[in-house]
């Protein structure tokens, strides 16, 4: 959709990281600067994705320190 597009064009023109979730936790929208400030692969900025599964993404990778519970450090 055009105004999709639109709203991403602007939402990339902010310098700062951004990320949108709805009340679900599912991520509505995004921009580069996010997908680049935690070096996310592109299926983890797509709306929908959950939160949970970048939180997990991030943890996997040492991004908190050495998490020896993940699933506790995710609850």
């Amino acid at each position: 959709m055009q105004t999709d597009a639109l709203i991403l064009a602007g939402l990339n023109l902010i310098g700062q990281a951004l990320s949108i979730y709805d009340s679900d936790l599912r991520l509505a929208a995004c921009n580069a600067r996010f997908a680049e400030m935690f070096d996310l692969p592109q299926a983890l900025t797509r709306p929908g994705v959950d939160f949970e599964s970048t939180l997990r993404h991030l943890v996997v990778r040492g991004e908190y320190g050495e998490i020896e519970d993940v699933e506790g450090f995710l609850a």
